[in-house]
């Protein structure tokens, strides 16, 4: 899944913005989004049915696709932006 993520979101809009923007954000706050999306159940998409394991999944796939994008970015782009790509915790 983050492979047609990295794909289509990341590769359009850093080719579409890369003169444009130089600091790029992969993920605001992905804590939150993990535990209170799947851990409490209290934030989109709110599901809960086995709190910890999904809590762990949904950490993982974020750090994968930031991963990809930061790599992907790191080769393609900051030479030319002298910019960076980072999350924010």
């Amino acid at each position: 899944m983050y492979n047609i993520f990295k794909k289509i979101v990341y590769v359009h809009v850093f080719h579409s913005l890369t003169l444009k923007v130089k600091w790029w954000i992969t993920h605001n706050e992905p804590h939150e989004t993990c535990e209170q999306g799947y851990g409490w159940g209290t934030f989109a998409p709110g599901y809960n049915k086995h709190p910890g394991t999904e809590t762990y999944l949904c950490a993982h796939n974020i750090i994968k696709s930031h991963a990809a994008a930061w790599h992907l970015y790191n080769k393609k782009y900051r030479e030319q932006q002298q910019g960076a790509c980072v999350s924010h915790i």
